[in-house]
């Protein structure tokens, strides 16, 4: 779209209208009336630049969109003879991945894309629905008239963006205002350059100071009070190594029993037990609607108060950015035994939902050793797929809580029936061993020595049905 011209008779370069076009004071977000005439006209039409050079200005939306499709067309600014709509005095520069070919722009876009997905921008509904509320009382308040486009419009993406990066609230005044100069479709190249400048360095100056900031393990202080959303194996860990800080620990949980969906309701106590014994708070059937700056407040409008808040409710894997790719994903990228995704792909680690043949069903773990193994596993098929093996393990995790080592192997999850079959629930000494349907799949060990668990390891293994599995557990005790 470089296409200039440089020799052009006086009275054709007089009918070329100067770029960009000056709009109409009343409403900055309208079109300049030049613009619709051109658009009149028709889809193409020549402009003039400020360096004198005159490119194709594409004026309609359907043969715009044609256009940015076409892979011939570049957005790199840097590339010689690309019109620019400013002078390099301006300062603008190459201000974001817009302004950027693939690969590098599809890299870039990659790694802001996942706070932007549909499920991450309803989560922050409340938030922007409290600074709507806030900026509509601050005009009722105020004396008119008001010019809704600067004391409305602009701020909200501004202060949503706040929210996002987390500015502070005395800083939010200065974001905003740069934030608005370089969107205010009324403000020159050189005061959108300067703004961009200033945002850009008073960010690096905020990632340099969260960078410097102490964490969590250093704020865990003796008296500190720890709010853990989530009790399940990731938040009660945390609560235990917050409890041996000295801190004040409170667990809220949604279920009934903590745990109980994956161990077992007998289970699932005997490991709480050891949360109320060591002083820590803990709130069953209770559900967090948000994290406050004084705690959480929950569904009901209660609040928490905490000084630190821990949010440990599980995960979804970051796929938004495969959207449109061909790629087959839910709750992870699907995968067969091989963890082959789709021709030349292949996936692994928290991400890969593969079929896992010695269990019968898809799965996708969130664990570190089944991260190793599983990446060693896509390597080998993806390097001699002619030699693919399936990758069918028996799951394992553990979690350290107090004098607890808890230690599991196989998939407990969905399990019909479970039962101890070595040890005693009240000492904090046992293996349970779980079934579902007709094979054994699955043993959590507590305070056992790693022996106790091998063999049931095997077993899961091996396909064990359920009646040897209770043989084997007879044999045991």
């Amino acid at each position: 779209m470089a296409d200039t011209a440089t020799g052009a008779a006086p009275a054709a370069r007089d009918a070329v209208p100067e770029f960009p076009m000056p709009r109409q004071s009343r409403c900055p977000f309208d079109p300049p009336p030049a613009l619709k005439d051109l658009q009149a006209q028709g889809p193409l039409a020549k402009v003039r630049l400020w360096d004198g050079s005159e490119p194709w200005l594409v004026t309609r939306y359907a043969e715009q969109r044609a256009v940015l499709g076409d892979p011939r067309v570049s957005a790199d600014t840097d590339r010689p003879g690309y019109p620019t709509k400013a002078s390099p005095e301006a300062g603008e520069g190459k201000l974001s991945f817009i302004m950027m070919d693939d690969p590098e722009h599809a890299r870039l876009r990659r790694m802001v894309t996942a706070p932007f997905a549909v499920k991450k921008v309803e989560a922050l509904r409340p938030a922007v629905q409290r600074i709507v509320d806030g900026l509509i009382d601050d005009m009722l308040a105020g004396p008119g008239p008001l010019d809704l486009v600067d004391v409305f419009a602009l701020p909200i993406p501004s202060l949503v963006i706040c929210e996002l990066l987390g500015v502070p609230y005395e800083e939010h005044d200065f974001f905003q205002e740069h934030t608005k100069t370089m969107v205010r479709t009324t403000a020159t190249p050189e005061e959108r350059g300067a703004a961009s400048r200033e945002v850009a360095g008073y960010l690096a100056g905020l990632l340099g100071k969260r960078l410097a900031e102490p964490g969590l393990r250093d704020r865990l202080t003796p008296g500190r009070r720890l709010v853990v959303v989530g009790a399940g194996f990731l938040g009660a860990e945390a609560a235990a190594v917050a409890r041996r800080l000295g801190c004040e620990v409170m667990l809220l949980e949604p279920a009934p029993v903590p745990l109980a969906h994956a161990v077992g309701t007998e289970v699932g106590e005997v490991l709480t037990r050891a949360h109320l014994e060591q002083g820590v708070k803990l709130r069953c059937g209770v559900t967090v609607a948000e994290v406050t700056g004084e705690g959480v407040r929950l569904a009901d409008g209660e609040l928490v108060e905490a000084d630190e808040v821990l949010v440990a409710v599980g995960s979804r894997p970051n796929t938004e950015w495969l959207d449109g790719s061909g790629l087959t994903v839910g709750d992870g990228v699907v995968c067969d035994e091989y963890c082959h995704a789709a021709r030349n792909v292949y996936a692994a680690g928290d991400v890969a939902r593969w079929y896992n043949p010695l269990f019968g069903m898809a799965m996708r773990i969130e664990h570190r050793t089944n991260a190793a193994e599983q990446g060693m596993a896509a390597a080998r098929n993806l390097l001699a797929p002619e030699a693919g093996k399936p990758f069918a393990p028996v799951p394992y995790f553990w979690s350290d809580q107090y004098d607890m080592k808890i230690q599991a192997y196989g998939c407990l999850r969905g399990h019909d029936e479970v039962a101890v079959v070595e040890g005693d629930l009240d000492e904090r000494r046992f293996v349970a061993a779980y079934r579902t349907g007709d094979r054994l799949t699955g043993a959590l060990a507590v305070g056992m020595p790693p022996k106790a668990i091998r063999q049931w390891r095997q077993a899961i293994a091996n396909g064990t049905s359920r009646r040897e599995s209770v043989r084997r557990g007879a044999v045991a005790n």
